[in-house]
C-alpha cells in the first residue's frame, strides 16, 4: 500500500494531534448507549474544532427544553452551535408568531396523545399546519412522528402520505432512535404535572443524541462519503496474521457491524480496508469468506506495513475524494494518531472491543445520516453505485497483440479460476490459431483506474455440439466493483458468438471446475450459474441463453464495447 503520506507542517501535526486527544475523549460520551448529563456538560464546553451556526425554531404542545440542554455536547461532537427559540405551549398551531426570517429549521415537538378525535381528522389538520408553514418558511421542516403510540396506524400512514411531496420535510425517525429499551422508558407520567412532558429523561437523552450527532448534521454539512477500516479487532476478533483466514473470530455482534456495512455499500458509501497485513492474506480471508463483506462490496483494498497515513493517502487518491469526505475505524488509538498528525481533515472513530459499541457508534456517526440520497446513491441503488464508477468493459475475441497476458492470467490467477489449467503462451497461440476453439479477454477501466486487460475466457467446439469452457479467470484487480458476473457473462457471450454465431437462444456450455486452495469467488459464481452445488472437481452443463444474456447486459449501468 506504498505512497507518499500526504505533506502536513509541524504545527498542524500538533494541533491534529491535540484535536484527536480530546475527540477520543468525547467518544465515549457522546456514542454511549445510555448518555448521562454531567459527561454531555463536559464534551460541551470542549474545544473540539470549528463550529457552525445553526437556528432552530420549535412548535410545541410539550417541553423540548429538556432536549435542548443535552444536545449541546453532541452537537458540539458534530461542529454545530444550535440556538433555539419557541412557541407558546399551543395545541392549536395557530402560527400566531411565524417563526424567525433566520430560522434554518422549523420543529414541530407535538404530543399529538393530547388530541380526541380519530386519526383521520387529526392527521387532516395537522398536515394543513404543516402545508401552511411550508409557504411562510423556507426553512427546513422536521415532524416527530407520535411519540407515545396514542395514534393508530392510519394516523402515522396519513403522516407520511401526506408530506412525500413537499420539499423539505422529514419526519423524524424517532422508533430507530430510542430502541426498544428506551421505548419501554419513554413515559414517565410523573413528570408531566411538574415538567409539561411525559417523556422520561432517558428518552430524551436518547433523542438528544440522534439531534446532534445524525439529524441536524444531515441538514448542515455534506455527507460522508467514504469508510475505511482496519481489519484485526475491528472487523473480527484476532490477527490475521497469526490465527490465519480460519482462525479470526467473526460473532454475531460483528456479523451485525458486516450486515450495517454491506448496507453502507449498497446506499452508495465507499467502503476501503487499510490493515497492516500481507496483501495475499486478506485477500485470502475475502476469498474464504464469502457470506459476511464480500471483496466485490470494497472499493479499494490496501494492506501491508507502511505507515498507515501513507495507505490512507493512496486510498484518498484513487477514490478522488477529500479528506474531509472519509472515515477511518480502527480499534488503535496509536493507528488513529498517526492519521490524525499526517492526514489532516479525515474524520476518525475508535473501534471498541466490544462490536455492538463500534455498531453504535457508526449508526450515530455525524455525515452517515441523509435525509436525501446524493446521486451516487440514489433509491439506495446499488445500480446508481455502479454507474457513478463509469465502469466501461471492452470484449476481444483472440487478441493476438496480448498473448503473454492472457497467459499470465490463467498462470498467476487464483481466487477467480475455475479450474486451474494455467494455459501457458503455446496455448494461447493454439485456441487463437485453431477453426475450433477461441480465446476471449476482457478489458476494465472506470473513473479511478484503467486496470488493462482482467479476464481470460477460453474454449473449443466439442463433438456434441456443446462449447467446452476450457479456462474462466478474472485478475484479481478487477474484482470490488460489483460487476464480477457481468465482465464473465459478456466474455462468454463473445465466446459463443466466435464458435457458434448460428445457435439459437439456448445451447449448452460445459465446464470444467475445481476446487483450489483460494477460488472460492470462481466456484460461488459457477454455484449461482447452475443454480445449486458442486462437487470437489469435475464437469457440468449448463443451459446458456446467449440473446437473452446479451439483452440482459445492454440494461447494466456500465458502458460495454465489443458484442
Amino acid at each position: 500500500m506504498s505512497a507518499a503520506p500526504p505533506m502536513v507542517a509541524d504545527g498542524e501535526r500538533a494541533a491534529g494531534a491535540d484535536l484527536f486527544g480530546m475527540r477520543l475523549t468525547a467518544q465515549g460520551a457522546v456514542f454511549a448507549a445510555w448518555p448521562r448529563r454531567l459527561d454531555l456538560i463536559r464534551v460541551g464546553r470542549m474545544a473540539l474544532g470549528e463550529t457552525a451556526d445553526i437556528r432552530i425554531h420549535v412548535y410545541r404542545n410539550h417541553a423540548f427544553e429538556y432536549i435542548a440542554s443535552a444536545m449541546t455536547g453532541f452537537a458540539n461532537f458534530s461542529g454545530l452551535r444550535p440556538t433555539f427559540t419557541y412557541s407558546d405551549y399551543d395545541d392549536s398551531l395557530s402560527f400566531a408568531l411565524a417563526p424567525p426570517a433566520d430560522a434554518q429549521v422549523v420543529l414541530f415537538w407535538i404530543d399529538f396523545g393530547r388530541y380526541e378525535p380519530g386519526d383521520e381528522e387529526v392527521a387532516a389538520w395537522f398536515l394543513d399546519r404543516v402545508r401552511h408553514m411550508r409557504a411562510l418558511s423556507d426553512a427546513a421542516i422536521l415532524i416527530a412522528p407520535d411519540l407515545t403510540g396514542a395514534r393508530g396506524s392510519i394516523f402515522s400512514d396519513r403522516l407520511e402520505a401526506g408530506v412525500a411531496d413537499l420539499r423539505r420535510v422529514g419526519i423524524l425517525p424517532v422508533a430507530d432512535a430510542l430502541g426498544p429499551q428506551a421505548r419501554d422508558a419513554l413515559a414517565d407520567g410523573r413528570l408531566e404535572a411538574v415538567g409539561a412532558t411525559r417523556f422520561s429523561d432517558a428518552a430524551n437523552l436518547k433523542l438528544a443524541q440522534s439531534f446532534g450527532l445524525s439529524w441536524l448534521p444531515a441538514l448542515t454539512f455534506p455527507p460522508i462519503k467514504a469508510i475505511t477500516f482496519d481489519l484485526d479487532h475491528t472487523l473480527w476478533r484476532g490477527v490475521l496474521g497469526e490465527d490465519g483466514p480460519e482462525g479470526v473470530e467473526i460473532d454475531a455482534g460483528y456479523r451485525a457491524l458486516h450486515d450495517f456495512i454491506r448496507d453502507l455499500a449498497a446506499r452508495g458509501v465507499l467502503i476501503a480496508i487499510l490493515s497492516k497485513n500481507l496483501e495475499s492474506d486478506v485477500e485470502a480471508f475475502f476469498a474464504r469468506h464469502s457470506s459476511i463483506i464480500k471483496r466485490d462490496q470494497l472499493a479499494v483494498v490496501a494492506a501491508g506495513w507502511d505507515a498507515k497515513s501513507a495507505g490512507m493517502a493512496a486510498i484518498l487518491d484513487k477514490l478522488r475524494i477529500g479528506a474531509d469526505a472519509m472515515l477511518f475505524v480502527d480499534d488503535n488509538p496509536g493507528e488513529l494518531a498517526e492519521i490524525a498528525r499526517n492526514c489532516a481533515g479525515v474524520q476518525l472513530l475508535h473501534a471498541q472491543t466490544d462490536p455492538h459499541d463500534t455498531l453504535r457508534a457508526l449508526n450515530l456517526f455525524p455525515g452517515l445520516f441523509r435525509w436525501e440520497e446524493d446521486d451516487a446513491a440514489a433509491a439506495s441503488s446499488p445500480d446508481a453505485y455502479l454507474r457513478s464508477l463509469a465502469i466501461r468493459l471492452t470484449v476481444r475475441v483472440n487478441p493476438t497483440a496480448h498473448v503473454g497476458r492472457l497467459a499470465q492470467i490463467s498462470q498467476k490467477t487464483n481466487q477467480f479460476n475455475l479450474n486451474f489449467r494455467r494455459l501457458n503462451e503455446l496455448d494461447v497461440e493454439r485456441a487463437i490459431a485453431s477453426d475450433g476453439a477461441a480465446i476471449v479477454g476482457v478489458w476494465l477501466t472506470d473513473r479511478f483506474s484503467d486496470s488493462g486487460l482482467i479476464a481470460a475466457i477460453a474454449g473449443a467446439d466439442t463433438s456434441d455440439g456443446a462449447i467446452r469452457v476450457d479456462d474462466v479467470c478474472v485478475s484479481c484487480r478487477a474484482l470490488g466493483r460489483g460487476v464480477d458476473d457481468d465482465l464473465v457473462a459478456a466474455g462468454l457471450n463473445a465466446l459463443v458468438q466466435a464458435l457458434a454465431p448460428a445457435a439459437g437462444e439456448d445451447l449448452i456450455l460445459r465446464f470444467a471446475f475445481a476446487t483450489g486452495p483460494r477460488n472460492g469467488p470462481a466456484l460461488d459464481w459457477l454455484r449461482r450459474l447452475v443454480g445449486g452445488p458442486l462437487a470437489g472437481h469435475g464437469e457440468i452443463d449448463v443451459a446458456w441463453a446467449r440473446v437473452s444474456t446479451a439483452r440482459q447486459l445492454k440494461t447494466r449501468p456500465f458502458e460495454l464495447d465489443g458484442i
